[in-house]
């Protein structure tokens, strides 16, 4: 039994992936919950953006959609995204 979210999840990487192929590129990416993000988590975006860049590839970073905001998911999504798109000052975290 697959999940809602996960299904949307696996569409969305579909299309991307498809979309990298047929632009002859090679796709980096990872996928987490990143509740709440931590040092760990920047050093494997940071990997992520690393390896696309040394192979030309294109670099993807997957956020899960937690069902919304409580004390074990203190981040709703758009809070990750603007956390992993501030990875580049590494005094934050």
């Amino acid at each position: 039994l697959v999940h809602k979210r996960e299904l949307r999840l696996n569409i969305e990487l579909e299309k991307i992936l498809k979309k990298i192929i047929s632009k002859g590129k090679t796709a980096v990416f990872t996928l987490g919950r990143y509740q709440p993000f931590h040092q760990g988590h920047m050093v494997v975006v940071k990997t992520v953006i690393f390896i696309a860049n040394i192979i030309d590839g294109k670099a993807y970073i997957a956020i899960s959609e937690t069902g919304g905001k409580d004390k074990k998911n203190p981040l709703i999504p758009s809070d990750k995204e603007d956390i992993i798109n501030d990875c580049g000052d590494a005094n934050k975290y």
